[in-house]
């Protein structure tokens, strides 16, 4: 029995340290969210998001409202332009706007190309509930399984929205 509690609080442990915060209480990854949710996920041509053979997502978390977000996007906007078409990920924008004419006016203003969950869809729930923190600009770096490789809280720190950039960028 001590053995038993031993290992479930080792893993709590280990939850803590490498996810730099509380464990989700969601059992929903990436792949799962992608599946159920597939839906509320759309190209920015309005087309519906189908994850693609590609090893890296970004999930990023803003809002028009925020003025920090307004000072990243267009690095990430430029960073995902000069990767061009044979860039091995995908990006994908969880609103915090209040209501989809907002979130649509933002991503108009800021150019974003890429995909976005629907506005306070199911699947934008859902991935900011596996994946979101209590703050934005918030960037997470998925592998091609949805098991996070860096985000913008580490270690119970903000280490920035660049820092799941860079951390791809070590890689290549």
């Amino acid at each position: 029995m001590k053995t038993a509690i031993l290992l479930i609080l080792l893993a709590l442990g280990s939850v803590w340290l490498f996810t730099g915060g509380s464990p989700r209480t969601t059992s929903e990854t990436w792949g799962v969210i992608c599946r159920k949710h597939w839906g509320d996920l759309k190209n920015a041509d309005g087309t519906t998001f189908r994850p693609s053979a590609k090893p890296y997502t970004f999930v990023y978390f803003s809002a028009g409202w925020c003025g920090p977000c307004h000072q990243y996007t267009p690095l990430l906007v430029k960073f995902y332009q000069e990767a061009g078409e044979q860039r091995d990920f995908a990006v994908v924008f969880v609103s915090s706007d209040r209501s989809p004419e907002d979130m649509a006016d933002y991503m108009k203003e800021m150019d974003m190309p890429w995909a976005s969950a629907v506005h306070g869809s199911a699947g934008a729930n859902a991935l900011k509930a596996a994946y979101g923190e209590r703050g934005i600009p918030h960037v997470v770096l998925l592998d091609a399984g949805g098991a996070v490789i860096a985000r913008s809280f580490e270690g119970g720190q903000y280490r920035g929205p660049n820092h799941p950039v860079e951390v791809y960028k070590s890689r290549h």
